[in-house]
């Protein structure tokens, strides 16, 4: 995707930048406290889990690899190569259309406020922040939902808000 055209700074810095993140940038990344033993939770309360980036589809699925977080979830949806599915909305409208989940019963669990804008942006009534902390940073995220102050304290209120349909 080029931003300002052939060779411009801009283009090069985030041609830079994304051959960094490939190869090392996606090996720094942390997971919250708690995190897998919410999705172990949930999986046994019978819910659906997706991931919805707005990071490059290909990035996400290395890092739900690299954390051996692949079992939890049913699909990794993310940003095109081609710069398709950028905005938090489209990976997210994609996840749901994919998995044919209804977007009145799904809970979007994220801390930024572009999850909880992609979750209205979709007809999602329900929201959660990963963390109260990471919320209070991100003003907007903060008017989402009730939340806890780590995944452990959500993951109870999650477990019984969306069963998968049998």
């Amino acid at each position: 995707m080029k931003m300002l055209g052939d060779n411009s700074p801009a283009d090069k810095a985030v041609s830079l930048y994304r051959e960094r993140f490939s190869e090392t940038g996606i090996y720094e990344s942390t997971i919250y406290e708690g995190i897998v033993e919410t999705l172990a939770a949930l999986i046994h309360h019978n819910r659906q889990l997706f991931v919805a980036t707005s990071k490059r589809q290909t990035f996400a699925k290395r890092i739900v690899v690299n954390f051996n977080l692949a079992p939890y979830f049913e699909g990794v949806f993310g940003a095109g190569m081609d710069g398709t599915r950028a905005d938090k909305t489209e990976p997210l409208k994609h996840a749901l259309d994919i998995g044919r989940v209804d977007p009145a019963r799904a809970v979007m669990v994220g801390d930024r406020s572009c999850d909880i804008i992609g979750a209205r942006n979709n007809g999602m009534p329900r929201s959660a922040s990963c963390t109260a902390t990471a919320a209070r940073k991100n003003s907007q995220a903060r008017i989402s939902a009730p939340m806890g102050a780590t995944p452990r304290e959500e993951h109870g209120a999650l477990a019984y808000k969306q069963r998968r349909p049998r």
